[in-house]
């Protein structure tokens, strides 16, 4: 009793954790008008992830969980998620995740906002060791880290992400959530 009637009173002595940790590192885009085109849809999926992929190596961070947010036109939101076998700090990998689940839902009613996010994160080089061997693209993602530190986020990007008008990298601060937002 008395521990309870020093709560109600503000009084509390054990210590205040501020940020109890990360759960996601993710980016959205809510669009202007609705969005009807899958292709056009992968291709805006493809830039958030390369973005969360450059935000998670910032992190030293790597993640399992890939989920995937759309919000329709009459604002009804749905998730999709997939885990994958390995943790992974690659756009690529994340994008072709994120595209692989958006490849099972109709866009045709039109979409508002796409986002993706990743979970299950883990520091780097907790991973689970494979006898495979390198198959991945990290040291092609720190290269674009470094060309995007030295000559800004708009200097290289996934060919997928460029437009007539060039690229349009995503921003710090561009509805993110995670690390940095």
């Amino acid at each position: 009793g008395r521990h309870l009637h020093a709560l109600a009173n503000g009084m509390d002595d054990r210590a205040v954790i501020p940020e109890p940790g990360l759960k996601s590192v993710g980016h959205e885009e809510t669009f202007a008008e609705d969005h009807h085109d899958a292709t056009a849809l992968g291709r805006e999926l493809a830039r958030l992830a390369d973005a969360v992929g450059r935000r998670l190596r910032a992190h030293g961070l790597t993640g399992r969980t890939v989920v995937l947010k759309v919000r329709f036109g009459d604002f009804q939101t749905i998730t999709r998620s997939v885990t994958l076998p390995d943790a992974t700090d690659s756009g690529r990998i994340v994008a072709r995740a994120a595209q692989g689940l958006l490849a099972e839902i109709d866009v045709s009613v039109g979409v508002r906002l796409i986002g993706v996010s990743v979970s299950s994160l883990a520091p780097v080089g907790t991973e689970q060791l494979t006898l495979d061997g390198p198959t991945d693209w990290t040291e092609a993602d720190r290269t674009m880290d470094r060309i995007r530190d030295r000559f800004g986020v708009d200097a290289i990007a996934p060919a997928v992400s460029l437009r007539e008008d060039g690229v349009r990298a995503k921003r710090r601060g561009d509805q993110l959530w995670g690390p940095g937002a």
